[in-house]
């Protein structure tokens, strides 16, 4: 018997700041986001509704209120505009996304512009310059130590 199946397309999204991998279901009626994305998030909930999956009997859900943005590159973040969704909250736990958009949702965030910016975290609690090497302005190179609890780093 041969079994047609048809590859599960993803995207990348932000979802109040947070990166997730998000699935493309053409079939859902409402956006879910995955109760450890939402743990994490810890977004007021609006309301709650019945989900119905294909199989399995239904569950009572929340209902939570969160941005989401398109992500573009990797290590960057969009400073860009998202679009507020009404998410259901389901134990999406053996699956590999975080997210199940609809395709309204899709097509809303292919409308939007992308501010990706470069995603750099700094965490020091002292930063020494070394001043001999970053005298001349027209010299290239700079070397800065950043000094936190844990250890020194050159930057």
């Amino acid at each position: 018997m041969n079994v047609r199946r048809s590859p599960l397309q993803y995207t990348d999204v932000f979802v109040n700041g947070i990166r997730c991998r998000a699935l493309k279901e053409s079939g859902a009626q409402l956006p879910l986001i995955s109760q450890a994305v939402c743990d994490q998030l810890k977004p007021e909930v609006c309301g709650r509704i019945q989900l119905q999956g294909v199989v399995g009997d239904p569950i009572r859900a929340p209902l939570v209120n969160v941005c989401i943005k398109p992500c573009s590159e990797p290590d960057s973040v969009n400073i860009a505009e998202g679009i507020q969704v009404l998410c259901g909250v389901a134990p999406l736990a053996s699956v590999s996304h975080d997210v199940i958009l609809t395709s309204e949702v899709i097509e809303d965030l292919s409308q939007l512009p992308v501010a990706s910016v470069c995603n750099v975290i700094v965490s020091a609690d002292v930063m020494n310059v070394n001043e001999d090497e970053c005298e001349d302005e027209m010299n290239d190179e700079c070397y800065i130590s950043v000094v936190d609890d844990d250890e020194s780093k050159n930057v």
